[in-house]
């Protein structure tokens, strides 16, 4: 569940900054 949670998350950042997420990823 936590892993769903976390993917959800970072899709939603993804969505409105793809570069944010990128460094976050890194």
């Amino acid at each position: 569940q936590i892993k769903e949670l976390r993917s959800n998350k970072a899709n939603q950042t993804k969505r409105q900054s793809p570069t944010r997420c990128d460094q976050s990823v890194k």
